[in-house]
């Protein structure tokens, strides 16, 4: 517990560390929101260079904390890591010395990251790790000015950059052995007596640690596997709804899929109705693809194909998984953002294509949760309550506009009366 900033409040590692060409350190934080001032939530200082890695970062009040990698001497920008509401949230920073590539992630996704941090040289043998202060000196040399508020748990280090599976472990109290220099322990670390005696607390690990059923088709064997990465899987099928999603594959639309991708420069349309996007999107991403969307449509002449309306509607829902909270959580960037998610909703909602919705509702695709139109509105509710946080009421215009079209299509489509009476979207 760093209850409050103070020069002799420190836990410092008792074995010095290797030279390290790659490292990956995660920990529980739990920020405090009235600290407005950077801090180091580790450093570790070898005897030719303090600075040689710390992790800083500052609470915004109301907003986010935002957190930036030091790498000898050599600082990033500081990227907005979670929501400054004084709960547990998992963090970890991966480096690399060959291109200096470097990765920010925080609660499972990865928040920043770029190249050329501290490029070229591993960091040298002998380092002091210490948690909850900068070393201005080896070991030593602390300031309440740079020291941690808040509480720390979990921390642990390694001497390799994991990979985004192996930090969904990490996060899950399922730590990968592989290349691990600390494992959380006490019994490792001088602690200040100021920070004693440790308090315990229970974390909620987010993802199941059970064994997964698996099935190897070549050996004909079955077998087991931790529930904490992706794997290949089977789909069984009644013959007239595989046939309807065989269908599916053929469906007209493919050349304004076409079109956005390559104004994109990447996928953001799907070709195949039966896959899935894997990934999230940041919300510049999602807001410059949504304006390319929104410029393509407004072009085409022709209605759109139940290919096209189907990928609109896959990526609508990944625009929404950027939640209720997302990093750099501006007033105006959720403006933007509503604003072209109301007028790409429009375009998809409008009456010709009523008999498009129609086919796309005949098959249940991929877990959609809903047929047709209305699975719309599970998937943009998420918008505007993120918009609705960030943005006064006036300005919220899109959302009834939205709902008088799903009342209007609703009409066109003959769906249940009592549906209408369903008030639940963007309340």
């Amino acid at each position: 517990m760093f209850s409050e900033r103070s020069a002799d409040r420190a836990a410092r590692l008792r074995t010095p560390l290797p030279a390290l060409r790659a490292l990956t350190a995660c920990a529980h934080v739990q920020w405090d929101a009235t600290s407005s001032d950077p801090a180091a939530l580790f450093s570790l200082a070898v005897p030719t260079l303090a600075n040689a890695l710390q992790l800083r970062a500052f609470a915004e009040p109301g907003g986010a904390v935002h957190a930036a990698l030091v790498v000898r001497g050599h600082h990033a920008p500081f990227r907005a890591a979670f929501p400054a509401d004084g709960r547990w949230h998992h963090v970890c920073v991966t480096w690399e010395h060959p291109g200096g590539r470097w990765a920010l992630f925080a609660d499972g996704r990865q928040r920043a990251g770029a190249r050329g941090l501290g490029a070229g040289h591993p960091l040298p043998p002998g380092g002091i790790l210490v948690l909850g202060q900068d070393q201005d000196s080896l070991g030593g040399g602390f300031s309440a000015r740079d020291a941690f508020s808040g509480n720390l748990t979990d921390f642990h280090l390694w001497a390799r950059a994991l990979s985004p599976a192996h930090m969904h472990r990490a996060r899950a109290c399922a730590p990968p052995p592989g290349g691990l220099l600390f494992r959380w322990d006490l019994g490792a670390l001088d602690v200040a007596p100021s920070l004693l005696p440790p308090v315990w607390v229970r974390l909620l690990c987010p993802v199941p640690s059970e064994e997964c059923p698996t099935w190897d088709p070549a050996p004909h064997t079955e077998g087991s596997l931790l529930c904490l990465q992706p794997l290949p899987f089977l789909c069984c099928y009644r013959t007239e709804k595989y046939r309807r999603l065989q269908d599916a594959q053929s469906w007209p639309g493919q050349d304004v899929i076409r079109r956005v991708n390559a104004l994109a420069n990447a996928i953001v349309l799907l070709p195949d109705p039966l896959s899935e996007a894997h990934g999230d999107l940041s919300l510049t991403e999602a807001a410059r693809f949504l304006r390319i969307l929104e410029g393509v449509l407004a072009k085409e002449a022709a209605p759109l194909g139940p290919a096209a309306l189907l990928a609109v509607l896959r990526f609508l829902r990944r625009v929404a998984a950027l939640g209720t909270w997302e990093p750099e959580p501006t007033t105006g960037s959720w403006e933007q953002l509503g604003q072209a998610v109301m007028s790409v909703a429009s375009r998809v909602l409008e009456e010709p294509l009523a008999g498009v919705w129609l086919s796309v509702s005949e098959v249940r695709l991929a877990g959609l949760g809903a047929t047709g139109a209305w699975a719309l509105v599970p998937t943009l509710s998420p918008i505007c309550v993120a918009v609705g946080k960030s943005a006064p009421i006036s300005e919220l215009h899109f959302a009834i506009h939205l709902e008088k079209l799903f009342i209007f299509l609703f009409y066109k489509l003959n769906f249940h009366k009592q549906l209408l009476l369903n008030n639940s979207f963007c309340n």
